[in-house]
């Protein structure tokens, strides 16, 4: 079950390379190259243990 969630992301995640336009934030992404996603990455990490520090479930 986890692994077809993490093919149906990918395939979502690779159309959006391949065809998106100036207005999709991942295709803009992709274009920033490796320092840019690395950023963002980065960036949702540490929201990431921040809420898990303040006992933060769900979305949101």
């Amino acid at each position: 079950m986890v692994c077809q969630f993490l093919d149906e992301l990918q395939s979502i995640i690779d159309n959006r390379i391949k065809h998106g336009d100036s207005n999709s934030y991942t295709h803009r992404l992709a274009s920033g190259g490796v320092d840019l996603i690395s950023k963002k990455v980065g960036e949702e990490a540490v929201e990431v243990v921040v809420a898990a520090m303040r006992g933060v479930t769900g979305t949101g």
